[in-house]
């Protein structure tokens, strides 16, 4: 068993979280996307006119309005989805049928040898330019 003192690990821990940060700004926005189209994918076997699936697509997307505020990843189409998220909990469900049916759209439209490519799910990002403010 290794024992520090506290300033030690103090350091150690003021180490690690700088490297996390530090990690976090240079691959956040990627993670955010690549975990965003992957959310899609699985959206596109729901049907989000039915009160299940839009339950379902709204549980599987409410986790990113708050990830993206943190990694601060700002993009007006990404606001529209909120946006339209929140209409849908309200009852007003259309625009976010809107927004998912046009996401969708855009996955569609990938040539799959984008999927097995060298950029794996970043070139699927990119491709479907679901949102995505960085290409």
């Amino acid at each position: 068993m290794i024992v520090r003192d506290k300033t030690t690990s103090d350091k150690l821990a003021a180490e690690r979280q700088q490297a996390f940060a530090s990690w976090r700004e240079r691959h956040g926005e990627e993670l955010f996307y690549t975990e965003f189209v992957l959310t899609f994918m699985r959206i596109k076997g729901i049907d989000v006119r039915d009160e299940d699936g839009l339950q379902e697509a709204l549980t599987l997307l409410s986790p990113f309005e708050s990830l993206a505020g943190s990694l601060n990843v700002v993009d007006d189409d990404l606001t529209k989805l909120w946006q339209a998220m929140r209409e849908a909990r309200g009852g007003d469900p259309e625009a976010f049928h809107e927004c998912v049916m046009e996401a969708l759209e855009d996955l569609e439209a990938i040539d799959e040898s984008s999927v097995e490519g060298d950029d794996g799910v970043e070139g699927l990002a990119r491709e479907a330019d679901i949102w995505d403010s960085t290409t």
